[in-house]
């Protein structure tokens, strides 16, 4: 079982809650490192940002 379905599993989620979970943590951690709207935007366009950021978030999926 990957970890997606374990953590909706647990948290007895769809996978469109779980997809919305995590599109809102990302939102939010980019607006948290972006010093201005135009930052923001470069973020989250960023291909790399976002794998890396997603290979991060499965990693504390893990732990959980």
């Amino acid at each position: 079982m990957s970890t997606k379905n374990k953590t909706m599993d647990y948290l007895m989620i769809s996978s469109e809650q779980y997809d919305d979970m995590i599109y809102q943590t990302y939102f939010i951690w980019c607006h948290k490192f972006a010093s201005s709207e135009s930052k923001f935007q470069e973020i989250w366009a960023n291909a790399a940002v976002n794998k890396w950021f997603l290979i991060q978030y499965t990693k504390m999926e893990l732990q959980f």
